[in-house]
């Protein structure tokens, strides 16, 4: 029986299976890590690619919506929410106009405690709701296209409190 290094949290599990049972591994190529995390993120928000910066594309009085990843993701939320409510700010947007969306997906919903070691003091500063997948009542339907291809898309409604909806988050490889 072979072992294999799975991991979970801050840990790592040992998941056992059988040698009968065939096993491909998949692994993604290996990159350098951003040397500065703070840096890399201040420069893409003073200086985006192909946009106006986000403190010229808000005013005052709107709200905002930003989905973020949950306890799952290894993200520096941490690093990366001030600095976004910083820019926010600057285009006039108020704290009390801006409401977090933790995109858990099916994951269950993150503990009080989970959110606390995620957003660290930003927690404080502005509302943060977990979704809901598993509650098809609370969520809404949007007809979309991809091309001319429709498509639907389901949101939690706290993702539709913004005028702006800004998603803060990683991108996994999908199989398409």
């Amino acid at each position: 029986m072979k072992s294999y290094p799975i991991p979970c949290g801050k840990n790592t599990i040992s998941l056992k299976i059988p040698d009968a049972i065939p096993v491909q591994g998949v692994e993604s190529r290996k990159i350098a890590p951003v040397p500065d995390v703070r840096r890399a993120v201040e420069e893409a928000l003073y200086r985006p690619i192909g946009t106006p910066r986000l403190r010229d594309l808000v005013r005052p009085g709107q709200t905002v919506a930003l989905v973020v990843t949950d306890i799952s993701r290894k993200l520096p939320q941490e690093i990366i929410l001030p600095l976004l409510l910083k820019e926010l700010a600057a285009g006039g947007i108020r704290k009390k106009d801006i409401r977090a969306v933790v995109a858990a997906g099916t994951h269950r919903p993150n503990t009080l405690e989970e959110l606390k070691e995620k957003f660290g003091e930003v927690l404080h500063e502005i509302s943060f709701v977990n979704n809901d997948a598993w509650n098809p009542g609370n969520l809404i339907h949007f007809l979309i296209f991809y091309g001319l291809n429709p498509a639907s898309l389901l949101l939690d409604p706290c993702q539709t409190f913004g005028a702006i909806l800004f998603v803060v988050g990683i991108r996994l490889p999908v199989d398409r």
